[in-house]
């Protein structure tokens, strides 16, 4: 019982001054997709939709961006929880959305086409979208929130006009470190993406 005491006492202490240390400087990172499951840890993120019906084709348009900020997506916190740095992407964060989108759909089953010619935007469902939100921050854990706005239409009917939120997390924080916060994004694109391809698969029944 005091050990277990002692321990409760002296962890945040701990986890303060590794906070402490560990967050001044830039985290500049690679968005990678999908997530990558640890020693064979399945993602916490929604199960993927069913497989759609073989040979249904979706066209598919590059994400546009309407986040005020382009480059930073995140922050790193001190023991109080004061800002110190920012979490900066390297990589262009449309494209990052764009790919989650076209992964998630070609994993439920549909033909992905990324250049439609005009003849066939016409006869196929049409999506598009819009980054809204991409950010990360962490203190005793991760925390990150994506969120894109998704338009599915068949010509010029509208079938789907929807935001999609997801959350994810890599966990405790014990460094702040920059494949910590780039995972717990792509488990937070992961949930959103899934939720969109539920969406999707729910428009033929």
């Amino acid at each position: 019982m005091l050990r277990r005491r002692f321990v409760m006492r002296v962890l945040p202490v701990l986890l303060a001054s590794t906070l402490g240390a560990c967050v001044l400087g830039d985290r500049k990172i690679m968005l990678d997709y999908p997530p990558k499951a640890d020693s064979g840890v399945v993602s916490e993120a929604k199960a993927a939709p069913a497989p759609a019906a073989t040979g249904v084709e979706i066209a598919l348009a590059e994400f546009s961006d309407k986040r005020g900020e382009k480059k930073v997506i995140g922050d790193t916190q001190n023991a109080y929880g004061m800002r110190m740095a920012d979490v900066i992407a390297v990589n262009d964060v449309p494209t990052w959305v764009t790919g989650a989108v076209r992964s998630e759909m070609q994993a439920a089953g549909y033909t992905v086409v990324d250049e439609p010619s005009a003849e066939e935007a016409a006869r196929v469902l049409m999506v598009s979208g819009e980054v809204v939100k991409v950010y990360t921050t962490a203190y005793w854990s991760y925390e990150a929130d994506v969120r894109f706005h998704a338009l599915v239409q068949k010509g010029e009917t509208v079938l789907l006009d929807k935001v999609y939120s997801g959350e994810g997390s890599e966990g405790t924080n014990w460094a702040a470190t920059e494949k910590a916060y780039g995972h717990s994004l792509a488990l937070a694109l992961q949930d959103a993406a899934r939720k969109f391809v539920g969406d999707l698969r729910a428009l033929e029944n």
